[in-house]
């Protein structure tokens, strides 16, 4: 009797190498005037730099997340200049007296991009530039921020991809507290980010 299951299992593999095999070209790979998109982000761990008392101690962060659009230029086909915004939500060192904070990072993005074959392609990422944390009661911790990443790319349809992204984060924020405020020093929050999102090539 013949196997349907072994069948269908190897018409869906076939199918599925045809797809990212084409020969079409990534979104990645040729950018025309450069692309722009947005990253869900997601930070499982994490750690805090605080200096508090005229010394300095580490706590581990709860997880965060957030949203970050970005726009990049093209220098060369393979090299990109751009901008990025990022919002992130819960970000919270684990301490007896935490403050739950938002953080909104504005960075300058240098992005190298390789196509691999058909539709995928492969991009780092090295960003750096100004970070603020919103807390009540810490006087608001800012300073500068530096993150690398890197991911793989698969255009689905016309100038549309999707990614995924793996990387690191890196905040130099000091707090300017008030006379109410608790007397922090450094602020300084660091992240192993996660992510996923959708590019369009313009």
């Amino acid at each position: 009797m013949p196997n349907y299951k072994a069948r269908t299992g190897w018409v869906a593999i076939l199918v599925a190498a045809a797809f990212l095999l084409a020969d079409v070209r990534p979104c990645l790979a040729s950018p025309e005037r450069g692309h722009a998109g947005l990253r869900a982000l997601f930070m499982f761990t994490g750690t805090f730099e605080l200096g508090y008392g005229g010394g300095t101690s580490r706590a581990p962060a709860f997880p965060a997340l957030g949203l970050a659009p970005y726009v990049d230029f093209s220098l060369t086909r393979y090299l990109l200049v751009g901008l990025g915004a990022e919002l992130l939500l819960n970000v919270i060192p684990n301490i007896y007296a935490y403050h739950g904070a938002k953080m909104l990072n504005g960075t300058i993005r240098v992005v190298g991009m390789l196509p691999l074959i058909g539709r995928l392609g492969t991009y780092a990422v090295v960003a750096g530039g100004y970070s603020a944390l919103f807390a009540d009661g810490i006087g608001n911790p800012r300073g500068p921020v530096l993150e690398g990443l890197a991911g793989l790319t698969l255009t689905v349809w016309g100038r549309n991809a999707i990614f995924g992204e793996v990387g690191y984060q890196v905040g130099f924020q000091r707090a300017h507290p008030g006379p109410n405020d608790q007397q922090f020093g450094q602020y300084a929050a660091r992240y192993l980010q996660t992510g996923f999102g959708w590019q369009y090539t313009f």
